[in-house]
């Protein structure tokens, strides 16, 4: 299993299933489960109300403020099952090692208010999404790393129950 490490509040969006795609740089070859971890940056208030208003009222922000937020600990699991490229034309643009195009207009507000949709960017689609009951504290760490032994033992233990 592989660790990603993101700043709140969009952690937190995962596990609670409002965010499905994670939008990165970068593309990943990857495909399985990985761990959401949240890094200890604090949560912003101008973030929470951008989102808000970027989600055409699909998030209103006294929901986003009254959320907790985890800090320095994993909140969710999910599968990385497609990663696209993002294309804002007609065809979508094919690279070697993706697994296809998505286009920018199709995208809803929601998911576009949670996630950086600049075309030749990359979108992680994530499926069974599983927030934990109880977050597990980890290191975080840049990119796409390796769960440790222990961390893995106590993930297996907390997505069986």
């Amino acid at each position: 299993m592989k660790q990603l490490t993101l700043w709140q509040p969009w952690a937190s969006l995962i596990a609670l299933g409002l965010k499905k795609y994670e939008t990165r740089s970068w593309a990943t070859n990857y495909r399985g489960k990985i761990a959401i971890h949240a890094s200890k940056r604090p949560v912003k208030a101008d973030e929470l109300a951008r989102i808000s208003y970027d989600s055409i009222g699909h998030l209103e922000y006294s929901f986003l403020k009254n959320l907790e937020y985890p800090l320095g600990q994993i909140v969710a699991v999910c599968d990385l099952k497609r990663c696209l490229v993002m294309a804002d034309g007609k065809k979508p643009v094919r690279l070697k090692g993706i697994d296809g195009g998505v286009w920018i207009d199709r995208i809803l507000p929601l998911e576009k208010s949670v996630g950086d949709w600049q075309a030749h960017r990359y979108a992680w689609e994530l499926h069974y999404i599983q927030m934990l009951t109880k977050p597990i504290h980890a290191r975080g760490h840049q990119g796409l790393r390796d769960v440790s032994e222990e961390i893995l033992k106590q993930l297996n233990h907390e997505i069986s129950c």
